[in-house]
């Protein structure tokens, strides 16, 4: 059985004695919220909760003392995540090494190119289909910006149609007796 880690919370707070904890109380024991367990369960491969009958993630003692030295490693001793994936990398210790498997091997088959040339048709016709996206991509990026530039100038003859509608509104005012 593998050898239990130590559960090292921060501010002197104490794991309860219980062998699963649910997401929101691992981010409470932690001092974060929720959705940093979540990332940092993303990011380390060495977190892997488990899910119970009704699908809740549920963390047990060893997956919440990695999070207390991932957490321990990014915000007490300013590690980033690269820099806390290499450190738990390293504490994992050596690794046993790889076992010695003997496989059969067959003797090589002439060599058929049928497939070969058939991926090779599949890859032209795929490499065609991508320029002529790049294409298509770049001709409505051309109408994209000839559209914005007739709005723009739209918008600029509105804006002097509407100045000078004030601008014979206010005239009007100013003539129209009180």
């Amino acid at each position: 059985m593998a050898q239990e880690l130590p559960i090292v919370l921060p501010q002197g707070r104490k794991a309860p004695d219980k062998h699963f904890f649910r997401i929101g109380e691992v981010a409470d024991l932690l001092g974060v919220e929720p959705h940093v367990v979540r990332f940092w369960q993303q990011q380390f491969a060495q977190v892997r909760p488990e899910r119970s009958s009704t699908g809740r993630l549920l963390f047990g003692r060893q997956a919440l003392a990695r999070l207390a030295r991932i957490r321990a490693l990014l915000y007490d001793e300013g590690f980033t995540i690269a820099g806390a994936k290499k450190a738990l990398t390293h504490e994992a210790g050596p690794t046993k090494p790889p076992e010695i498997v003997y496989v059969e091997t067959k003797v090589a088959q002439p060599h058929d190119d049928t497939q070969e040339k058939a991926l090779r048709v599949e890859a032209d016709r795929l490499e065609r289909e991508v320029r002529a996206l790049q294409a298509r991509l770049t001709a409505s990026e051309a109408s994209e910006a000839a559209v914005r530039r007739q709005l723009a100038g739209t918008e600029a003859r509105l804006d002097a149609e509407l100045r000078a509608a004030l601008g014979e509104v206010e005239a009007l005012l100013t003539v129209w007796p009180s």
